[in-house]
């Protein structure tokens, strides 16, 4: 648990297979993540198109997952 005023959770998931490593993720309880995922899908989709026309802004979008309107998970 982090020390915030709603205490997320850091999660590590260990994947079997030929990608298989740990996967890091924090689990937020209390947060409605949906704005955040829209946003960073969009930065996301900006950054890919840029890209395509060899403007590189060095951006590392992260990913969220909101899986209700109280609670998500955040790469």
């Amino acid at each position: 648990l982090f020390k915030s005023a709603l205490m997320p959770c850091r999660l590590s998931f260990l994947a079997e297979g030929a990608e298989g490593g740990e996967y890091v993720a924090i689990f937020k309880h209390g947060d409605d993540l949906r704005q955040d995922q829209l946003i960073l899908q969009t930065i996301t989709l900006m950054d890919k198109l840029l890209r395509k026309e060899n403007l590189d802004l060095k951006l590392t979008p992260y990913c969220v997952l909101a899986t209700s309107t109280k609670h998500g998970f955040v790469q």
